[in-house]
């Protein structure tokens, strides 16, 4: 009886966990999406994911010492391409947004020191 009891408390503790990986791994706060991108990244776990390692490999390359013009375009192409992004109509039209952006980011020189740990997105 214990050990049956063990088992299903076990698996309901995996299953929420699992469930709570997948909905928070948007690196924003999916309870509080409101247009269509938003909660279409939200309920693709693909598209949370991608979001989630963009979002690591920009705050990486902002951590890094690229130079201060580098830094700038970095910034300045991110701002539009959250503007390119928020125009799409469909998962397709966001996952070739995201797999170019996090390419894009991934791409500048590092002047000095370590280059980040930019993540492939597969």
């Amino acid at each position: 009886m214990i050990k049956v009891f063990f088992l299903k408390t076990l698996t309901m503790a995996i299953v929420m966990f699992l469930i709570t990986e997948v909905t928070s791994a948007a690196s924003f706060d999916c309870s509080r999406s409101q247009t269509f991108v938003e909660k279409t990244i939200c309920s693709v776990p693909e598209l949370s994911y991608l979001d989630e390692l963009m979002a690591n490999n920009y705050w990486a390359m902002r951590g890094a010492n690229i130079g201060d013009g580098a830094m700038d375009d970095l910034m300045s192409t991110q701002r539009e391409w959250l503007a390119t992004r928020d125009q799409c109509e469909n998962v397709d039209c966001l996952l070739d947004q995201y797999l170019q952006r996090i390419e894009q980011i991934c791409m500048y020189p590092v002047i000095k020191g370590v280059f980040p740990d930019c993540r492939e997105a597969y």
